[in-house]
């Protein structure tokens, strides 16, 4: 039975990581009631949330984000947040599970249910945590390929003579190029300062070693 959505009480259920407009919400009207009691809402919402990232094995990273809902207001004497069987035990989503521009691969998706215990109530948690993993074959193409040829480049060097200023011509031209390389690197990266990316520390003694 469909019933609109206005005669029923719903559940403050949120997204504690969510820092999404409340505008990006589209609510269905209608809600099905079956015969067992069991009642279906949905809602289709564009999710941003906060997910702390590793970026030391970029771009062969992994990265794990959690997604934990919790009641905003009732204890779990009221709301109890549970998966359901099939979600609990599944570990490997389906192939056409995420829609992306091919950057990411999604891993596992795994649940978990814990209680948030305070002075005044006791709150139903629970959390899905998501796994991707990086497809890193376009950095490669575009960072780590060019970097390497910068490289050879400078190992070349070594056989311009120094007549006429070629040698140093030629080394300020792959500094330059390197140079270029750590500014597409910034704007490929999020800003953070904890776990740097270790291709950072590599490009800094590579530029040192172009001017050496």
């Amino acid at each position: 039975m469909t019933v609109p959505r206005s005669i029923l009480w719903i559940p403050d259920i949120a997204i504690q990581e969510d820092t999404s407009d409340v505008g990006t919400v589209l609510q269905d009207p209608f809600a099905v009631v079956y015969p067992s009691g069991l009642v279906k809402v949905s809602e289709r919402k564009r999710l941003t949330y906060i997910c702390q990232l590793d970026l030391f094995l970029f771009p062969f990273d992994h990265q794990r984000c959690n997604m934990t809902f919790e009641s905003m207001s009732s204890d779990v004497q009221y709301i109890q947040i549970t998966a359901t069987g099939e979600e609990m035990t599944r570990k490997k989503p389906p192939g056409d599970f995420l829609k992306s521009q091919g950057e990411w691969k999604l891993k596992t998706i795994q649940s978990f249910e814990f209680l948030t215990v305070n002075v005044k109530a006791s709150k139903s948690n629970l959390v899905y945590m998501v796994v991707f993993q990086r497809k890193p074959f376009l950095y490669i193409i575009n960072l780590i390929m060019p970097l390497l040829f910068l490289l050879v480049l400078d190992l070349a060097s070594f056989f311009i003579g120094e007549a006429r200023g070629e040698k140093l011509n030629f080394k300020v031209t792959v500094l330059l190029s390197i140079f270029v390389l750590l500014l597409i690197l910034q704007d490929i990266l999020p800003s953070t300062e904890e776990n740097l990316p270790m291709m950072d520390p590599a490009l800094g003694p590579g530029a040192t070693a172009v001017i050496a």
